[in-house]
């Protein structure tokens, strides 16, 4: 846990500001990852069109300075969300990155992968 909270502390203050801002839970889905693709390839696009449909109703009815504030504030709501999600992505796979858990056994590989392709052709030929 310290070594989270000193890598946290040594990167810059406004990646420091954007993890603050809270994040969107997918807790509930946790147990079926097929509804993570779910979410995120059709829920998402979904909200996000109507989000578009939302602006262009509140720049059509609201008056001028009024549209434009409510416009900005809702996108940049949105914005500051897809971007917690984005440091949080670049903060995790730098640190599976950097650690030294992290071995990349390439023969290993290659065997594991050669052996899987000829199960492949043997069960094809039978």
């Amino acid at each position: 846990m310290k070594r989270e909270d000193s890598q946290i502390e040594n990167i810059p203050l406004f990646y420091r500001i954007i993890l603050k801002v809270p994040k969107l839970s997918l807790d509930a889905l946790s147990e079926n990852e097929k509804l993570h693709g779910i979410f995120w390839a059709a829920i998402l696009p979904s909200l996000l069109l109507c989000n578009l449909l939302l602006n262009m109703l509140l720049i059509a009815t609201l008056s001028f300075p009024f549209n434009m504030l409510s416009v900005t504030a809702i996108n940049l709501l949105i914005m500051l969300l897809a971007l917690r999600i984005l440091v949080e992505r670049a903060l995790n796979s730098e640190k599976a990155y950097l650690s030294k858990s992290f071995n990349w056994n390439m023969e290993k590989s290659l065997q594991e992968y050669f052996a899987l392709i000829n199960k492949r052709d043997q069960d094809k030929s039978t």
